[in-house]
């Protein structure tokens, strides 16, 4: 991804279709906790459900191809906060 981008999700099923998107590419994706101080992958549900999600998380996706980035932006379009304004 281009730097990282912050996702807001607001419910269970939405945690699995990210799951489901991020599984479906060949790079790694890393979920950080609000605080940072937790990261997990962002392909294992498990992983994703032991993060406060009540708080925005901070994804990484590991990829130099630019249309993998893009691709995976657009499918999570519905989660990213472009500003703070959008937290509230």
């Amino acid at each position: 991804m281009r730097g990282n981008h912050k996702l807001k999700f607001n419910s269970v099923n939405d945690v699995q279709d990210f799951c489901k998107i991020a599984s479906k590419i060949d790079v790694d994706v890393d979920v950080r906790s609000f605080d940072r101080r937790h990261t997990v992958d962002g392909k294992s549900i498990v992983g994703m459900m032991s993060l406060d999600l009540s708080q925005p998380v901070n994804v990484e996706l590991y990829s130099d191809d630019d249309r993998i980035r893009d691709q995976f932006i657009m499918n999570c379009k519905y989660w990213i906060i472009k500003n703070e304004e959008e937290l509230n």
